[in-house]
């Protein structure tokens, strides 16, 4: 599975925050052909409706007649209902008519097709393409290497390892620290004011 699918937005002439939106997904890097997009994490009443831990930030995922893949097999249903439910959203599946079959999907990532994955504006970045930048400083010093961003719902955070410590710092991705992402280069540059990260990110180079 690809990592996180989210998105972030780095706008040219904006004055706002980058943004981190996301169609998400867990790090498994063995398998670039699909996209998590959910997870089962319970089942709802009596009729085989599940509880899904939404990883997207697109509601269309989710809608009825579209396409799910279901588990490490990939097992395809299509969406007969859904409807939020407090911070889930609940699903009825082709197939899954009682507790016992909804029971059974418990735990397993509900995914797509990599090829369907929507086509971002200019400026925005799948989250899987941000995991494992280099992240250095404006001035040329190696900082360590992004393993994740956390989307909070508002200032959203680089999860940065340190080159030097291994210990995980956080960077708000605004863009006051975020001057530029090139993925084709593999490289986040950023600009933190002394003493947001640890010696080992803000020092000189």
């Amino acid at each position: 599975m690809k990592t996180p699918v989210s998105r972030l937005k780095m706008p040219k002439r904006s004055k706002s925050n980058p943004v981190v939106a996301a169609d998400t997904t867990k790090a498994r890097a063995n398998d670039s052909d699909w996209v998590t997009v959910g997870n089962i994490v319970g089942v709802f009443g009596l009729h085989g409706e599940i509880k899904v831990e939404s990883w997207s930030s697109f509601p269309e995922r989710f809608a009825k007649t579209e396409i799910l893949y279901a588990g490490p097999k990939h097992t395809p249903y299509r969406v007969l209902g859904a409807h939020p439910h407090k911070q889930h959203v609940l699903l009825q599946l082709e197939g899954i008519t009682g507790v016992e079959a909804a029971e059974r999907l418990l735990g397993q990532a509900l995914s797509i097709p990599v090829e369907q994955i929507h086509e971002l504006p200019d400026d925005s970045f799948y989250l899987h393409d941000l995991i494992g930048l280099e992240v250095v400083h404006t001035n040329g010093r190696k900082l360590g290497i992004v393993k994740d961003v956390l989307v909070t719902g508002g200032t959203d955070l680089f999860v940065i390892t340190s080159v030097r410590s291994g210990q995980d710092m956080l960077l708000p991705a605004v863009k006051e620290f975020i001057k530029s992402i090139d993925i084709s280069s593999g490289r986040l540059e950023v600009d933190p004011i002394p003493g947001l990260l640890d010696d080992d990110l803000s020092g000189e180079a």
